[in-house]
């Protein structure tokens, strides 16, 4: 099973592209993170993810986090 994350602080935009994959058929695990320290939780936790959608800018990083 393919894993995809959503990284961002925005629980609208979470929710939005949360759509946008269930509308793709997205047939895997979303996993998601509201900070940049749970988005660097679920990396080093999580064996696989195949792909993301990462915010640029969170509040808790200045930039490219």
């Amino acid at each position: 099973m393919a894993t995809f994350l959503i990284a961002d602080d925005s629980g609208g935009k979470r929710m939005f592209l949360k759509s946008i994959l269930k509308h793709a058929k997205w047939d895997g695990e979303v996993l998601e993170a509201a900070t940049t320290e749970e988005a660097g939780e679920v990396i080093r936790n999580e064996k696989k993810i195949d792909a993301a959608f990462i915010d640029y800018e969170m509040p808790s990083q200045n930039g490219p986090a």
